[in-house]
């Protein structure tokens, strides 16, 4: 029986920087990546909340996570 070793560096993807992108250039990079982005600080006006550009984010860009992971995205504006 073949054992599966390093399933999680095959499927690891590396965060992309997406700061100073406007959320939805971040959102279309992270989904190009394999990754899923999650909004935060987005209560805004009715519409969903959100904002204009992505000020940080967790993962830092370049760190190797598992692919479908969430990269919270933090902005401002909007």
């Amino acid at each position: 029986k073949a054992k599966r070793i390093g399933v999680f560096v095959n499927n690891a993807v590396q965060v992309p920087d997406v700061r100073f992108r406007s959320f939805e250039d971040a959102q279309k990079i992270l989904e190009q990546a394999g990754l899923k982005a999650d909004r935060d600080g987005g209560r805004g006006r009715g519409n969903g909340g959100g904002f204009d550009f992505v000020f940080q984010q967790d993962p830092e860009p370049g760190t190797f996570v598992a692919k479908n992971s969430k990269v919270k995205l933090k902005g401002f504006g909007g």
